[in-house]
């Protein structure tokens, strides 16, 4: 699904709905922290809402800086609409994402197959050097005897210097959890740290290099992350212990996803605002499709170490962004005031474009550009503001509340079935192919599904995957033995409901979220969605112990997430909301609820309002991203 982080692009963009990233992450179609203002057009990342109404503006964490007013008092759209709206640059800057997207993907879903997930595995604890040991394949003891004396407990194989652990199994050679001893004791429990390290350094990774890239520049935030990103990525085939491996994964996940977002910004602030939901879709899509390129070369090379290295390679080719075929960003030259260099990226622009403009138009416009945003400047809301709205009102507040429960089962749920099913099948490497493929066809299958409304059609998947997830437990006890094939064809049909269901609930909350707070709304969600996608692996290492746990969560949190859902208001051609005040007035009037009848007065006599009401109707009915994008009607 669309990569944790997630990143999908659509009806907003901290999500989208389509293709990509979820965990995170980012997502444009959006995981991993974008949003694109479906109203205002604007692309946004990790929820920032400066509040200023502009046809494009694009912030990460802090807000990745830009600015614009709304329609053609948009210079910078001017400009692109002459140098080309979508010609070879923006395609070349469209393969730069994808390549990001590649490598991204990679490092993020090869979690399983570095550590070995599987419940398949055999083994003892032996005396050191005994080659004439026999380990039978279906055994797995972490104790040892001591004494020969029955009152006398086994201890575990570490505590006892003259024993060491075997492994066993029929598709790994050498994994995390052997050549690091993980399988037993305490230790075991650090194995799903290995995907909760990368998850929180991709959140604080977009922070960090949001900020970067508004201080200094997007170009010198790639400069700088990808060259650590790419050395972070190599060295962890050279850790020496588990504690070395989840402090250098922690900081790859840093930079992975932060140099990932800053490249995704410079593709979406020299795009037109037209092209950008294709844009952003088409960029994600190798997301997943690097299950399938995990599996492949786990299958090749069956010892982590290797495979690491192998996975390392594509992040080679994210050099491309250090030349200068990558220029700067000319919204952020534009927005700090170095007119001269946005112009000659404008032309070099245009050259690739194979289109003639004036240099001085550009210039001209460029300097207008400028000087409007400095002159509104002070416009600039703060994302605690935003963010207090959120919770301020009783409508909004339910609303959030509901939504956060719902993204973090999402993104729970649905990572927790991508990894949970590479253990209970007896081939590792086909069970997650097959996820792969599963996730590649649900933004195809749920874009057609969700044209026939929103909250219904979630209402139904995430129960359908609930009773799907409970019903895991009657397949083991129906069939104690040979139940893999049943339970793998559950898990796939599982993995393609949740994974549409986590792809629709973008849309869904950015069509019931006000304009004001759609961005930070979305945002918030999608942090919270990154701590359920961190907790879900800690869930499947509890299988082999607890086999029936894993069901009964995914399925009660399903259960909960179809609640919650039901909850929410229907959008399905209904116009967005605009303000927070036309939320709860909607929804005293659709409880009938009586209240001080002034705040509605207020809300209608609001010149403002009045204002935006003349324009044409925004009706949510779709996926219209583009539609949404332009600030017109989508039917």
């Amino acid at each position: 699904m669309m990569s944790d982080f997630d990143i999908k692009l659509d009806a907003e963009s901290s999500s989208s709905v389509g293709a990509t990233p979820k965990d995170s992450s980012f997502e444009v179609g959006v995981d991993a922290g974008a949003a694109l203002d479906a109203k205002n057009g604007k692309v946004l990342l990790n929820g920032r809402d400066d509040g200023v109404e502009g046809d494009n503006e694009v912030c990460a964490s802090h807000k990745l800086t830009s600015f614009s007013e709304s329609g053609s008092k948009d210079e910078l759209n001017s400009i692109l609409k002459d140098i080309g709206e979508l010609g070879p640059w923006q395609w070349f800057l469209a393969l730069v994402n994808m390549i990001m997207t590649i490598n991204a993907g990679i490092q993020n879903n090869s979690y399983p197959m570095l550590v070995g997930s599987s419940n398949n595995w055999a083994y003892a604890c032996r005396v050191k050097g005994d080659t004439n040991f026999t380990l039978e394949p279906d055994y797995q003891s972490c104790k040892v005897a001591l004494s020969p004396v029955a009152a006398v407990d086994p201890v575990q194989c570490s505590e006892s210097s003259g024993h060491e652990m075997v492994y066993k199994h029929e598709h790994f050679d050498t994994a995390m959890i052997t050549d690091f001893n993980l399988m037993c004791g305490y230790v075991s429990y650090l194995v799903p740290l290995v995907h909760s390290a990368f998850t929180i350094g991709s959140f604080f990774g977009v922070f960090l290099f949001g900020w970067l890239a508004d201080w200094a520049g997007r170009k010198k935030a790639l400069c700088i992350g990808i060259p650590i990103m790419i050395i972070l990525n190599f060295a962890l085939s050279f850790s020496p212990n588990i504690y070395v491996f989840l402090a250098i994964r922690l900081v790859q996940g840093t930079c992975v996803f932060g140099t990932f977002t800053v490249a995704f910004v410079i593709s979406v602030e020299t795009t037109a605002p037209s092209k950008r939901a294709m844009i952003g879709n088409i960029v994600h899509i190798p997301w997943g499709l690097q299950f399938i390129t995990v599996s492949l070369v786990a299958l090749w090379l069956r010892h982590w170490r290797y495979q690491q290295v192998v996975y390392s390679i594509p992040s080679l080719a994210c050099l491309i962004c250090l030349t200068p075929w990558l220029t700067e960003s000319p919204r952020w030259l534009a927005i700090n005031g170095k007119i001269d260099e946005a112009t000659k990226v404008f032309l070099q622009g245009a050259n690739w474009n194979r289109k003639r403009v004036s240099e001085q138009s550009i210039r001209d416009r460029l300097q207008t550009f400028y000087n409007r945003a400095e002159r509104n400047g002070e416009r600039v809301k703060s994302n605690m503001k935003l963010a207090a709205g959120l919770v301020k009102t009783p409508e909004m507040r339910r609303r959030f509340l509901f939504s956060a429960v719902v993204w973090f089962q999402g993104a729970f749920t649905n990572h927790g079935i991508n990894f949970y099913a590479p253990t209970l099948a007896a081939n590792p490497f086909l069970a997650y192919c097959l996820v792969g493929l599963f996730e590649f066809m649900s933004p195809v299958i749920g874009a057609a599904l969700f044209t026939y409304g929103r909250r219904v059609p979630l209402v139904i998947l995430f129960a359908v995957c609930g009773f799907i997830s409970y019903n895991i437990i009657t397949v083991m006890k129906l069939w104690p033995e040979g139940h893999e094939f049943q339970l793998l064809g559950m898990l796939l049909f599982a993995t393609l409901l949740s994974d549409m269901a986590f792809n629709g609930i973008y849309v869904h909350v950015s069509e019931f979220m006000p304009t004001t707070h759609r961005s930070i709304g979305l945002g918030s969600c999608s942090s919270i969605a990154r701590i359920g996608s961190s907790l879900s692996s800690v869930l499947v290492q509890t299988a082999n112990q607890h086999p029936y746990l894993p069901p009964v969560v995914f399925g009660s949190l399903s259960l909960v997430g179809s609640f919650c859902t039901f909850m929410l208001p229907s959008t399905e051609n209904k116009e967005l909301p605009e303000t927070i005040e036309e939320v709860e007035q909607h929804s005293r009037s659709s409880f009938k609820i009586k209240s001080d009848p002034s705040v509605g007065e207020r809300a209608i006599r609001d010149p403002e309002r009045e204002k935006r009401l003349k324009k044409p109707p925004h009706l949510a009915n779709g996926f219209c991203e583009e539609k949404m994008i332009q600030n017109v009607t989508c039917v």
